[in-house]
């Protein structure tokens, strides 16, 4: 008998085959467009690495040698244009890291659904880079006990971190069932 267990990846969420079939919609099919959204995406992760270190260190040097160093990270270097879902998922965790950061730094409370947005289509896309709520999360522990947070904050973050990880979960929970309904375990 096969093994019930199968390929996560068979799993994911199509967000990144949405967005291309947007774009081929509007453009048409064209071999070319897949790549083309790829790079958009990959330089909007380059964007996020920036913003993200800059708001770690303070440092404009710091965020442009990280960012310099995400564009020829050779895993990113070889599919920033090929057509596959991971460089969405990478930059979207990294912008939800660094809208949360954001937020953290501001408290403007519209921050609070982009971070969401972001990990969430992160943890969709590939639920591996739901891990980029680990440093959140040890940040949001050492704010709780320095008593940053107000009650509303509190409640909204521990809300919105649930919120992260049960949507994607529910996701590939859902995903499985279809697997298994219609036989297509490979």
């Amino acid at each position: 008998e096969r093994s019930r267990s199968t390929n996560f990846a068979a799993r994911q969420f199509p967000s990144y085959e949405f967005i291309v079939a947007v774009f081929y919609k509007v453009f048409g099919f064209h071999d070319f467009i897949s790549r083309v959204v790829n790079f958009i995406i990959f330089c909007l992760g380059v964007w996020a690495v920036y913003e993200l270190f800059f708001l770690l260190f303070t440092s404009a040097f710091a965020a442009a040698v990280a960012a310099w160093g995400f564009c020829w990270s050779p895993e990113l270097f070889y599919h920033g244009i090929n057509a596959l879902p991971d460089v969405l998922a990478l930059s979207a965790s990294v912008a939800g890291f660094a809208f949360f950061l954001k937020w953290r730094e501001s408290r403007k409370s519209f921050l609070i659904p982009v971070f969401v947005f972001f990990l969430v289509l992160a943890g969709l896309t590939k639920i591996q880079f739901l891990a980029v709520g680990l440093p959140i999360f040890a940040i949001f522990i050492k704010d709780v006990t320095a008593k940053k947070y107000s009650t509303s904050e509190l409640l909204m973050l521990v809300s919105s971190g649930i919120f992260c990880v049960i949507i994607p979960l529910l996701w590939y929970l859902h995903a499985l069932q279809m697997i298994e309904q219609s036989g297509l375990r490979d």
